[in-house]
């Protein structure tokens, strides 16, 4: 492709990242269900066991080192108000009531245009809408879970709880970053860090418990298997669903990368604004 048409092709300085770096998704996820159990045991053990705490001491406990999701949170959040608002003084960002997928306030970006290619600050406000659906989920989930938590005996104490909210908020940091900077194919590498799934798998547990199940015993056998199950599950029909749709599609967006970048070329000064520098 000629310089020319790079430099009218928004966003050129990346790869096409719906269809390039495909192979990084699945590198982030294998690096993620091998990195949550050994990180979040790391977490455990770094801390001091509680003992047998009663259901209110196991809650506050928990609830005492919630901080790093919150602050997670609001990090993310702050970085995109300030990034916006700066970005938007100079007209290299749409305002808070356009469509975000615009190259900039009141540049008109037709439909579909960045689909393959879409600009940081779209990008970095959809992880920031993914982090906090995943926060609010995650929070409720470890203070449930740590009320069924043990003595670190028969069942591992509360501690566990605690580690799985550390680590949702580095994963949450990496899942913002790696989405947002290296492209969507990379979010993989904070998704499963973060514990989206182990989620599931958490609740699950505490459900299976509500109801008696593992009472006497077997209660860290069930939470594997709970933790595991939940993420095989997903992976199998993440998979099945997948091949289902790339055997159907053979342009994803209706165009391919060759009609997406000549487009790009035709329209030129139509839709780009190229500034001279």
């Amino acid at each position: 492709m000629s310089p020319k048409s790079s430099e009218l092709l928004l966003g050129a300085s990346r790869k096409l990242t719906f269809l390039e770096d495909e192979k990084a998704a699945s590198a982030g996820a294998f690096v993620g269900m091998f990195g949550l159990p050994l990180l979040t045991y790391m977490l455990y053990n770094a801390m001091e066991p509680t003992g047998d705490l009663d259901p209110p001491g196991k809650l506050c406990y928990v609830i005492m080192r919630i901080a790093p999701t919150i602050l997670m949170q609001w990090f993310v959040y702050e970085f995109m108000a300030t990034y916006r608002a700066a970005m938007t003084k100079q007209g290299k960002c749409p305002a808070p009531w356009e469509a975000q997928d615009r190259a900039a306030i009141g540049q008109p970006t037709p439909t579909g245009i960045d689909a393959m290619n879409p600009p940081f600050h779209a990008l970095w406000f959809r992880a920031c809408q993914n982090n906090l659906e995943s926060t609010t989920i995650n929070t409720f989930a470890i203070m449930c879970f740590g009320l069924w938590c043990g003595d670190g005996v028969a069942m591992y104490d509360a501690r566990l709880a605690v580690a799985f909210g550390y680590m949702h908020a580095i994963g949450g940091l990496i899942y913002q970053v790696a989405y947002s900077y290296f492209g969507p194919n990379h979010r993989m590498y904070g998704f499963i860090l973060r514990g989206w799934w182990n989620n599931a798998g958490l609740a699950l547990f505490c459900l299976l418990r509500s109801f008696g199940v593992s009472e006497h015993q077997g209660q860290i056998s069930l939470l594997w298997q709970c933790l595991v199950g939940i993420l095989v599950g997903n992976v199998v029909v993440l998979g099945i669903a997948t091949k289902t749709i790339k055997a159907g599609v053979s342009a994803p967006f209706g165009y391919s990368k060759a009609e997406y970048e000549a487009w790009g070329v035709k329209v030129q000064d139509e839709w780009f604004k190229v500034k001279a520098k």
